[in-house]
């Protein structure tokens, strides 16, 4: 999914901005218009024209949203604030590397 990058240069610290709750409804949208046609077609068998047909959405929006196919089809991952990433690269709540992802 495409997101506004950090001026930091670590890329263990480019983290996803806050999405619009119009945006989120639109990944989601496309996501779930990717995984149906998944299903009912073949992942192999659909076209990304098909897609934005399903999705509602242009072509162009489409590549707003994610880079490709796959990415559409996945998803977007889980949205994580920066304070979050830096409590855990600085050691996590528990010091504990699994527990902490939980955290």
């Amino acid at each position: 999914m495409r997101f506004p990058s950090s001026v930091d240069p670590d890329p263990r610290r480019l983290v996803a901005g806050r999405l619009s709750d119009k945006r989120m409804r639109t990944a989601y949208r496309i996501t779930r218009a990717a995984q149906r046609l998944a299903v009912e077609k073949g992942y192999d068998e659909f076209t990304l024209d098909e897609l934005a047909q399903r999705a509602e959405v242009s072509r162009r929006t489409l590549f707003n949203y994610f880079d490709g196919k796959l990415e559409a089809t996945i998803g977007a991952g889980p949205w994580v604030d920066q304070d979050d990433i830096d409590r855990y690269l600085d050691g996590g709540p528990t010091g504990e590397s699994v527990d902490d992802l939980a955290a």
